[in-house]
């Protein structure tokens, strides 16, 4: 029998990282690095500049992380590199674009 590593990200049990191929039970030479996972942080702004908050933030196909009541939302355990973001509002995804990441401080507007 073989073994699949996987290992969580983002604190969401869906947000998983696989490893690198199958692994035998006392396989010799195998090793597991973990890696800190980079953040993209910001405010999330309608065209005049004020707060969305009934939205969330989808990183990828990965889970969605809320938006706070100020506009701010924080997108942990990314892979450094860009990353395309959409936001659930009401009952529509809007594609946001790509974005690099580590990022904090970054405002998003969505297109109307």
């Amino acid at each position: 029998m073989s073994v699949l590593l996987f290992a969580g990200g983002g604190s969401s049990p869906f947000l998983r990282t696989p490893g690198r191929g199958e692994f035998l039970p006392g396989e010799s030479g195998v090793a597991l690095v973990a890696r800190r996972g980079a953040v993209l942080a910001g405010r999330l702004l309608d065209g005049d500049g004020k707060p969305l908050r009934a939205a969330c933030i989808v990183a990828g196909s990965g889970p969605t992380f809320p938006v706070a009541e100020d506009g701010s939302f924080r997108v942990g355990g990314l892979a450094p590199g860009k990353v395309r973001l959409a936001a659930w509002i009401g009952d529509r995804e809007i594609d946001l674009g790509e974005f690099e990441a580590p990022a904090e401080g970054l405002e998003i507007r969505p297109p109307r």
